[in-house]
């Protein structure tokens, strides 16, 4: 390896490259984090048998100015995305069967945020969001993002769908800006979502050598984590992070 390059690793971490070293790092690189923003919204609730078709029905007899219109909508919209988030193109159903459950839950989806006064809009732009990221769908998805942001900047949907934008962006191996979207989710300081904004953080730093910085990211998800304890997917985080600092190079 060049001096230069040697000079700079010893500045920048007080180590030398040395093979072996190298190879610890590689090594717990490859082992990566062992979860996604999106489980965050993997929760137990499943539909119940022929919910799609009752709810359709519903949709079919009330009328616009009903105010419980939008929700039959949003619902329509949760048990068809339900069903396309949690199988694959054959099993259970088709591929085809499963274009048709994400278009239905899309068009539910935007009809019930053409009722200006449902006080679920925010959520339905994040399901939408959530949507067409999990399709690796990011040009489809950031409409929705952006207007969550715009509209609703109070909403705790807008750090989840900050993360979820970032772990597609990490996916698609951008990691500077995955980087600016953890940042802003962290900035926003939302108790549930905060451990996992550091956590995820910690990982880029790691992927592009700054491992300082990564310990520094893992130790601030263990403290957040605690500090929010009542949210169970923050104590998963803070497992994680504290298994990963502890093995950390």
């Amino acid at each position: 390896m060049p001096m230069a390059l040697v000079t700079i690793a010893i500045a920048l971490y007080g180590w030398a490259p040395t093979a072996a070293r190298q190879e610890q790092v590689a090594r717990f690189l490859r082992q990566g984090p062992r979860i996604s923003a999106n489980l965050m919204e993997d929760g137990g609730w499943g539909p119940e048998e022929g919910r799609i078709s009752k709810l359709r029905r519903l949709i079919a007899i009330t009328p616009d100015d009903d105010s419980q219109k939008p929700d039959f909508w949003f619902r329509l919209g949760q048990a068809c995305g339900w069903h396309w988030h949690h199988s694959v193109d054959g099993h259970p159903f088709s591929r085809e069967k499963r274009q048709a459950l994400f278009r239905e839950a899309v068009n539910a989806y935007r009809a019930a945020t053409l009722f200006p006064k449902y006080d679920r809009i925010d959520g339905a732009l994040f399901e939408l969001a959530r949507l067409h990221l999990a399709a690796g769908d990011l040009d489809s998805a950031r409409p929705y993002v952006d207007r969550l942001a715009r509209e609703h900047a109070s909403s705790r949907y807008v750090p989840k769908v900050d993360l979820l934008y970032a772990d597609q962006q990490v996916a698609r191996g951008e990691r500077a800006t995955a980087l600016a979207w953890y940042s802003m989710a962290e900035q926003r300081a939302e108790a549930s979502t905060l451990p996992y904004a550091h956590y995820a953080k910690a990982w880029c730093f790691y992927a592009r050598g700054d491992l300082d910085a990564g310990r520094f990211e893992l130790a601030e998800a263990v403290r957040t984590a605690d500090q929010a304890s009542n949210w169970p997917w923050n104590r998963i985080v803070r497992r994680l992070a504290e298994r990963d600092l502890g093995r950390a190079p």
